[in-house]
């Protein structure tokens, strides 16, 4: 009978899914967080997300952080919120 499967095939199956089968479970839910999250908020309205993007650009084209009291908004922020009509929320 070839459909049936050894002892030894049964127990490496089962070791397997011992050990992947939590990883691929935290992965399925991470995902579905994920695209949670991407239906629910607006672009560029995530927590912090302009804030982030800001200051990566500001120091990439400066070479230097900004000042305590300084803040840069990107314009490619500021042209996508008017575009996509979420810079009023």
């Amino acid at each position: 009978m070839q459909g049936r499967r050894s002892a030894r095939e049964t127990l490496r199956v089962s070791e397997t899914l011992r050990v992947w089968g939590p990883l691929l479970l935290i992965l399925a839910a991470y995902l579905a967080t994920a695209l949670a999250w991407c239906a629910i908020l607006p672009l560029w309205q995530g927590t912090d997300e302009a804030a982030h993007l800001g200051l990566m650009q500001y120091i990439a084209e400066t070479g230097s952080l900004p000042g305590a009291e300084q803040r840069y908004r990107s314009d490619e922020i500021v042209l996508a919120g008017e575009l996509s009509d979420t810079a009023r929320l």
